[in-house]
């Protein structure tokens, strides 16, 4: 991959990142002892980034306003210090909407009613965002081990202007089948993720949009947070 970008082919580094954190995260969930005890290895910067666009209030100042628009976004948090908050207050900031920032993966759409599309013959930009909320496998190699991680965007539509239900897993990629893999599986995994020219009719909001949630999503929302931020 880096030979690749070396002599100056356009490589996207996000389906596998996002593939690391995903894996990553879900050695800290299933540790059987503790979290901690789990010790994952996947780049926690990106997580962190998440969270700073997301959750603004988490940072004691403003990021960096003058950093170039085609810059990296992690660079406007560089050298920030996160505020340091009693475990009520940080219980409060993932509870009350008003504290978050729904469209920080915001495209630049500026038609007001927005645009209905076809993949056919997409512009990159356009190709990028129906590739940001394809369902899809994530390929990823860590040492000799090659694994797979699922990625479900239709769990978080809101984050890209769409009303958030409650939605099936149509993947059904049990945990057994994200490991011991080969090299055609994770090729397979990319060239079903690119796929491109499907005929496929997508929707892109407009950039100020936001959607709303249903009250089966509300309710299952509460149910499955109330442990943790009661």
């Amino acid at each position: 991959m880096a030979s690749l970008m070396e002599n100056g082919h356009k490589i996207s580094l996000a389906p596998t990142v996002l593939g690391y954190i995903y894996h990553g995260l879900g050695q800290i969930a299933s540790h059987p002892d503790h979290p901690l005890q789990a010790n994952p290895c996947f780049p926690i910067h990106y997580a962190v980034g998440w969270l700073a666009e997301t959750f603004p209030s988490l940072y004691s100042q403003q990021p960096d306003s003058e950093c170039p628009a085609n810059y990296p976004a992690l660079i406007r948090y560089a050298g920030m210090s996160a505020r340091r908050f009693t475990l009520a207050q940080a219980r409060s900031i993932f509870r009350n909407g008003q504290s978050i920032s729904f469209r920080t993966s915001a495209f630049s759409e500026q038609s007001p009613k927005g645009r209905d599309l076809i993949d056919m013959k997409l512009s990159d930009e356009d190709f990028k965002f129906l590739l940001s909320t394809r369902s899809s496998i994530l390929p990823i190699r860590i040492g000799s081990e090659l694994l797979l991680e699922p990625d479900y965007p239709n769990q978080f539509s809101h984050e890209f202007a769409f009303d958030q239900s409650v939605l099936a897993n149509n993947l059904s990629f049990a945990v057994p089948l994200r490991r011991q893999r080969n090299m055609m599986d994770l090729a397979r995994a990319v060239a079903t993720l690119y796929k491109r020219d499907t005929g496929a009719r997508f929707f892109v909001p407009n950039v100020y949009f936001e959607g709303l949630c249903t009250w089966s999503y509300c309710n299952r929302w509460v149910r499955s947070n109330t442990p943790y931020l009661s």
